[in-house]
């Protein structure tokens, strides 16, 4: 794409949109939401089996205790909450309301 002094901005910023649309291929589309939350999940959970087994934190006993397992329940919900927002803003044209957002901060005060 040879540019001459007397091209304007907008003439190269067209020669510059049609070469690139021109290069363009298809790409693999990205797995469902659901199918990369719950692999996200499946994740998490590992982790968190793996630090409950590996510290020397008594987390079993800590559940018997109400509010604690009311703190762990909300951040494991606000967690997944987020995460599952988080997958779906990362498809373009995806509208979200701000719903989602507040949801996961109220539920993270709670807890």
């Amino acid at each position: 794409m040879a540019e001459t002094p007397q091209m304007s901005h907008m003439e190269r910023h067209r020669r510059l949109v049609e070469s690139l649309a021109a290069a363009l291929e298809p790409v693999r589309p990205l797995w469902p939401v659901r199918v990369r939350l719950a692999l996200w999940l499946l994740l998490e959970a590992m982790v968190l089996a793996w630090v409950v087994m590996h510290t020397g934190n008594d987390f079993m006993r800590k559940l018997g205790h109400l509010y604690y397992a009311l703190e762990v329940a909300c951040f494991a919900i606000a967690a997944a909450l987020a995460a599952a927002l988080a997958l779906r803003a990362a498809i373009p044209g995806r509208s979200r309301g701000p719903g989602g957002p507040i949801a996961v901060i109220v539920l993270a005060m709670i807890g």
